[in-house]
């Protein structure tokens, strides 16, 4: 099951079918922006990663810190794939956002279809397990929650009993 939340968004056609594999807060998203292209929202993404990951914001870090190991792995975390890496990542996806259809078409919903870049991606990761990945390991309804939480609430209508003189039985309506 999902957060009561997402019922909201899967209601309003939101969620994306987008592997788990990128779910790690990076790599992608699986709910669509209600106030915000997917344009503007990367722009936005990428300059606040910059922000975060300059020198000055890493130096106030360093500083506010109290003790060697926290202050040092903080700039670590920014010299490395966590901070140049997702700026990297995320103006690559822009980049796709303006050139790969397939990738705006999936981004926008339009299609379920996995863009090849991140059935790349997937292949990349698992390397030469790759091949024992089961066919449908990308794909997934991503509505499945609602789906099953409608039919639980499905409404209960009295009908009359098959058999003679019997008292009515609740069954449940089909839909």
């Amino acid at each position: 099951q999902a957060a009561p939340l997402n019922l909201d968004l899967q209601r309003d056609g939101r969620v994306l079918p987008t592997p788990f594999h990128f779910l790690d807060n990076n790599r992608a998203t699986n709910v669509r922006p209600k106030n915000y292209s997917w344009a503007s929202l990367y722009d936005n993404v990428i300059d606040l990663r910059k922000h975060s990951f300059s020198w000055r914001a890493v130096g106030r870090r360093f500083d506010a810190n109290q003790g060697a190991i926290a202050s040092c792995l903080n700039v670590v975390r920014a010299l490395s794939s966590e901070g140049s890496g997702r700026i990297r990542h995320d103006s690559n996806i822009r980049r796709l956002l303006d050139s790969d259809t397939s990738l705006r078409s999936f981004f926008e919903g339009e299609s379920t279809t996995l863009p090849r870049f991140y059935t790349d991606q997937v292949q990349k990761d698992l390397g030469s397990f790759w091949p024992a990945l089961p066919e449908g390991a990308l794909s997934h309804d991503p509505n499945a929650y609602l789906r099953a939480h409608q039919a639980q609430s499905a409404p209960i209508a009295l009908r009359p009993s098959p058999i003679r003189n019997q008292p009515l039985s609740l069954q449940a309506a089909k839909a």
